[in-house]
């Protein structure tokens, strides 16, 4: 996956408006594959999971999580 593609769809999980732009960017960059815009979403929306999951540890003190798992999912 290309970073343009990572960075589109992420601004879009962000709530950034990139409709405009990302129908037509993601079709043709996966040559109207729907399966591998599919994949591809999948990974993202997992990575901004574990992103989101590693960002509200930081912020709750009472959270399991430590400064270790942050440091795990930045090294991905």
């Amino acid at each position: 996956m290309t970073k343009p593609v990572q960075i589109n769809v992420l601004a879009g999980l962000l709530g950034l408006d990139t409709a405009t732009y990302s129908i037509g960017y993601i079709t043709g960059w996966a040559d109207g594959n729907a399966e591998l815009v599919a994949a591809t979403a999948a990974r993202v929306l997992g990575c901004v999971h574990t992103l989101a999951d590693a960002l509200d540890a930081l912020q709750d003190p009472t959270d399991s999580a430590t400064t270790a798992d942050v440091d795990d999912v930045t090294a991905a």
